[in-house]
């Protein structure tokens, strides 16, 4: 199964010309469910990308199940475009900030595996106390479901693989990319940002990593400052482990 994850920058900087970039690198890696943050709801831009995508590929479409995030002056969500039949869908609120992660449960080799996407809280940069408790949330609720064992928590999680976020993650879950690969700015993004990991897709022991590679890492052929988003996507294949 091909799992992808970007976050969008929801509908800022260009987006009508990043439109075009963004469907071309989701299409070329033909991921079966795809992990969507900063997603702007007043033009329903994951569904605009869906169906940009349906278009091109009509045979195998994707569904779309949008989470809004709550208490948020901006509208947007995170959201999940699957080419899997998905039984149910399901949000958790995450503490402080807004912030949700929603959960769908698809079939692989057989068996259910739960594949939970989710944007944690950019804020504060210099400490862990918002995002570590939003990740344990997102554990706890996993382990209700007792879906520890089959599980993929993807997205913009703002904790670089070195921060206590991340080590409270392991050792149920393990990353796809090696650790120090950036993932964010792109040259769409303006100011002297440091270059981090902060683009996750976490996978169970109870999978097997067959490959992990960055999708929409190209600027436009005319443009180098004109990246698909500000955030480069994280692409993983996982199977089951014999």
């Amino acid at each position: 199964m091909r799992l992808l994850t970007l976050n969008l920058r929801q509908n800022l900087d260009r987006w009508p010309e990043r439109l075009p970039l963004v469907v071309a690198a989701l299409a070329a890696a033909d991921a079966d469910v795809i992990g969507l943050q900063e997603v702007a709801l007043p033009i329903r831009q994951d569904h605009l990308v869906a169906a940009e995508l349906n278009r091109l590929a009509p045979d195998r479409p994707y569904a779309v199940h949008t989470a809004p995030k709550w208490g948020d002056s901006n509208p947007e969500a995170v959201s999940l475009l699957s080419r899997i039949p998905v039984g149910k869908h399901e949000v958790l609120v995450l503490p402080v900030g807004g912030r949700v992660a929603q959960r769908i449960a698809v079939d692989l080799e057989g068996r259910p595996l739960h594949i939970v996407n989710t944007h944690l809280h950019h804020q504060p940069y210099d400490d862990e106390s918002v995002r570590e408790p939003q990740l344990r949330a997102i554990l706890g609720w996993l382990g209700t479901a007792e879906a520890l064992g089959s599980c993929v928590v993807m997205g913009d999680l703002n904790a670089t693989p070195e921060s206590s976020t991340l080590r409270t993650s392991r050792p149920s879950l393990d990353s796809a990319l090696p650790t120090g690969v950036p993932t964010f700015p792109t040259a769409l993004a303006t100011g002297s940002l440091a270059s981090v990991q902060i683009g996750h897709v976490l996978y169970s022991p109870g999978l097997l990593l067959v490959s992990a590679s960055l999708v929409a890492h190209h600027p436009h052929p005319a443009d180098p400052a004109l990246y698909p988003s500000d955030h480069l996507g994280v692409l993983a294949e996982l199977a089951r482990r014999r």
